[in-house]
C-alpha cells in the first residue's frame, strides 16, 4: 500500500428502504449480504462520535473496527480482512479523500464510501473520480444513512468477486478440456442399424 468466521446470520430490513432492499433482493445481492458478517473498517477522527456509530453498526450485526486517522487505517487495512472502508473526509494528516487515492493504487474495485458534515461540490467530485462508492452527509438522519449505502457496496464487490472467480473457474476449464480434445487419438466411430455406436 502507499505507506504503509463468518457466521450466518440475518439482517433485519428496515422498513424505511423497503424498495432499495427489495431491488436488491431482485437482483440475488441482498442473499450475499445476510449471509456473512459485513467487516467493516471505520476511520473517524471523532472517538465519540466513531464509537457511537461502531456500537450502533454492530448492533446490525457488522464487525467494525474503529480508528482516528488514515495512517492507522493503512497500518490495519487488508483486504482478506475487511469488506469495506467508511471514512470521515476530514482527518488529522491525511484526509479521506487521500486515503481512498491510496487505497485505489493498490486495489481498484475495494468499497470505499466517505463521510462529511461538509457539502463540498468539489469534494464530491473528486470522491467519485476516485471511485468513491457512495459520499454521505452528516449527521445522520438514521443509521440507515450508512448501513443501506454499505450493505449495497459490500453485495456489489462480493458479487463481482465471485463472478470473476466463477470466470476464473470456466476459463481453466475450457483449457483442460481444449488440451483433452487436442491430445486425444483420433477415434471413429459408426452407428448401426439398431442405433448402437461402435468403434
Amino acid at each position: 500500500l502507499c505507506g504503509h468466521q463468518q457466521p450466518l446470520v440475518r439482517l433485519r430490513q428496515p422498513r424505511r428502504h423497503a424498495t432499495v432492499s427489495g431491488c436488491l433482493l431482485g437482483l440475488g445481492l441482498l442473499h450475499l449480504v445476510r449471509v456473512q458478517v459485513q467487516r467493516l473498517l471505520l476511520v473517524d477522527d471523532d472517538m465519540d462520535s466513531g464509537q457511537a456509530t461502531k456500537t450502533t453498526l454492530e448492533n446490525r450485526n457488522m464487525s467494525v473496527t474503529l480508528v482516528s486517522d488514515s495512517e492507522d487505517a493503512l497500518r490495519r487495512f487488508n483486504p482478506d480482512d475487511f469488506d469495506i472502508i467508511v471514512a470521515d473526509i476530514r482527518l488529522p494528516g491525511m484526509s479521506g479523500v487521500e486515503l481512498l487515492g491510496c487505497i485505489r493504487k493498490s486495489f481498484s474495485d475495494f468499497p470505499v464510501i466517505l463521510i462529511t458534515a461538509y457539502d463540498s461540490l468539489d469534494t464530491a467530485t473528486q470522491a467519485v473520480r476516485l471511485g468513491a462508492q457512495d459520499y454521505i452527509l452528516k449527521p445522520f438522519d438514521s443509521i440507515d444513512d450508512v448501513v443501506i449505502p454499505t450493505q449495497r457496496a459490500v453485495a456489489h464487490h462480493r458479487l463481482a468477486r465471485r463472478n470473476r472467480m466463477l470466470e476464473r473457474n470456466l476459463r481453466d476449464s475450457e483449457e483442460k478440456w481444449r488440451s483433452l480434445v487436442k491430445n486425444a487419438p483420433d477415434i471413429i466411430a459408426i452407428i448401426d442399424p439398431k442405433g448402437i455406436v461402435r468403434y
